[in-house]
């Protein structure tokens, strides 16, 4: 896993500065290529051929294609052995010299041969063009500036890298601020960044001269096939099976995180069925009651893992919470950020560089309640009811509570093209009527999967220079999935029911059944022993928020926190929104240059 940036003019000095903001995501090796043209910079985290021969930027054999690249390509080695019977000649053992080559043969319909997490920046030299491509679910990040008037296309892995270029201005999207009040995440490209663009999953982009080319390569559509259970059963487990062996091939340690939920659980399966060596496996927990750690021990115990606890105190989160918000580069009120975090750190510490995750398995094969309302009420028949389902978005702030929080200058550029019922009702409205949890499962799949999720299981874990992998999210096991009938995916009282089906005799029962826990930790607890205070002084010492929060309202619903008259966890994650907004506000648009110090939770208060 890497970190990459670049831009269309000859700058060395800037590249290198913009490389410095995301030296975490690769500290092993760095380096730079430019030309009149063009400006590339990697930070490498290694991963696969540990030698200088891994190198990036790296380029072909006459140096008209350079490439920087973030990610796995799993099946690299076979495209190889193709290229190399077509003529291409090897220097190193990595998958980044697979994408040089593959696109020497193929341009830019090369990422349809990946099976990966990848995204990349490269440099045509021949044809004046910078192509980048993003991996098709967005498990890897890219985002880009374009200003066509001064003709300044600039691109990096995150955020913090792209603002650092002196040519981009430092200011607040509306339009992306509204979004994350009506979604808890952005759409369509969309980000908080004004300017800012990110290039969506399975989406490929060309520069060329004063243009932008932006396009489509995949998406995930619902395409089902009325077979018998048997049928699923067996090819899920197969499909499964080979998507864990694949990304097992790295040449430093790997481990497992392990909630001992089933997602997590069917991943550590697999691999103990795969490995030569007990799996390593790490779980975490905060001293509380609602802890996972008795069902990760059962799993641990079945699948004979070497397995290790991280705990975690509440006052380590209040102290790195502004450098959580800084590697998250978003405001965000859900708990779950905190717990990749400090789980990605824990497993750094134990040496272990790659971490096998379950993300996406319910978004795949429906493990949320909030599906139950695409159910059919009979054979045939519609929603139990429409109006209110198309409307079923996950979000912190209600029609009729963004009033309450938010200013008129926050809420104008609200955009009612983006409203629930306009990107939702047509996942519903293309399906046959017994697909309706199909529909929801794919529209989370575009929007909610890398909006939320991915985000986090990406920047928590290149905090620490940690690499999560989401065998779960292979393409090929995504295309399965959206091929099960809904009524395979929720069988009456039964969620992930074709899932449970293939795990069964795999793992345990007590987990192959168990009722679904989100990953996160306990955050009424969190706010009454530490974060109510601090989330107190952030607020009234604001300077951020005033502009486009109505900050008295917020100091009110803190106050309620605290009486304990209010303790609903929606309540919990808006002021934690709101606490996050201000610190992203002073780090990333107040602050100009940072320093170490500048993260100290003391400067906020």
């Amino acid at each position: 896993m890497c970190g990459i940036c670049g831009f269309n003019w000859e700058d060395k000095q800037i590249v290198k500065n913009m490389a410095a903001q995301i030296k975490h995501r690769g500290p092993d090796q760095d380096g730079y290529y430019t030309d009149s043209k063009v400006s590339l910079g990697h930070k490498r985290l290694s991963i696969i051929d540990l030698s200088e021969k891994g190198k990036q930027p790296m380029s072909n054999e006459d140096g008209s294609v350079w490439l920087v690249y973030n990610g796995e390509i799993y099946n690299f080695a076979e495209i190889k052995e193709k290229l190399e019977k077509k003529g291409h000649k090897f220097k190193s053992h990595t998958d980044s010299e697979v994408i040089v080559h593959a696109y020497e043969e193929y341009g830019i319909k090369c990422v349809e041969l990946f099976n990966g997490m990848f995204a990349f920046a490269i440099w045509d030299s021949k044809n004046k063009k910078i192509f980048l491509a993003r991996d098709r679910l967005g498990i890897k990040p890219l985002y880009y500036y374009f200003d066509k008037k001064d003709n300044k296309f600039i691109f990096g892995s995150e955020i913090k890298a792209i603002v650092k270029n002196p040519v981009v201005k430092r200011e607040i999207n509306f339009k992306g601020l509204n979004q994350f009040i009506d979604y808890s995440y952005t759409i369509n490209g969309e980000t908080i960044f004004k300017g800012i663009n990110e290039l969506l999953p399975g989406y490929m982009l060309a520069y060329n001269s004063n243009s932008l080319e932006v396009n489509r390569y995949w998406e995930v559509r619902t395409n089902v096939q009325y077979k018998n259970e048997e049928f699923f059963v067996k090819k899920l487990r197969a499909i499964l099976k080979e998507a864990v062996k694949k990304q097992l091939v790295a040449d430093v340690p790997l481990g497992a995180s392990l909630s001992g939920g089933i997602d997590s659980s069917a991943v550590v399966a697999f691999m103990s069925q795969i490995a030569d060596q007990p799996v390593k496996t790490f779980t975490m927990g905060f001293n509380d009651p609602s802890d996972e750690l008795k069902y990760a021990r059962m799993v641990a115990d079945f699948c004979k893992t070497e397995h290790h606890e991280i705990m975690v105190e509440f006052k380590e989160i209040t102290e790195h919470f502004p450098k959580i918000v800084w590697h998250a580069e978003s405001p965000f009120g859900r708990p779950s950020m905190f717990s990749g975090y400090f789980l990605s750190r824990g497993i750094n510490k134990n040496k272990v560089i790659i971490d096998l995750s379950g993300s996406g398995g319910d978004e795949v094969f429906a493990g949320y309640n909030r599906y139950e309302p695409y159910l059919p009420i009979a054979k045939n028949e519609g929603l139990t009811n429409l109006e209110k389902s198309k409307k079923i978005v996950s979000n912190y702030f209600p029609d009729k509570e963004k009033g309450m929080f938010f200013n008129e200058d926050a809420l104008k550029a609200a955009d009612s093209s983006l409203l629930p019922e306009k990107t939702f009702l047509p996942y519903l409205e293309r399906v046959d009527k017994r697909e309706q949890v199909n529909a929801a499962l794919e529209f989370e799949l575009v929007t909610e999967l890398q909006g939320i999720q991915l985000i986090r299981d990406d920047r928590m874990s290149m905090a620490h220079a940690h690499e999560v992998r989401v065998p779960l999210l292979d393409h090929e096991v995504v295309e399965f999935g959206m091929t099960i009938p809904s009524s395979f995916k929720w069988n009456g009282n039964n969620k992930k029911y074709i899932f449970q089906k293939a795990m069964k005799g795999m793992l345990p029962d007590e987990i192959v059944n168990r009722v679904k826990i989100p990953f996160g930790m306990p955050l009424l607890r969190y706010f009454q022993e530490d974060f109510i205070d601090v989330a107190g002084s952030i607020v009234s010492n604001s300077t951020f928020l005033p502009k486009y929060a109505k900050k008295e309202r917020i100091i009110e619903r803190i106050r309620k926190i605290k009486e304990k008259k209010e303790t609903n966890d929606n309540a919990l994650r808006q002021v934690l929104f709101l606490t996050a907004l201000e610190v992203s506000g002073k780090l990333f648009f107040e602050k100009k240059q940072l320093s170490e110090k500048d993260f100290a939770i003391s400067n906020f208060l």
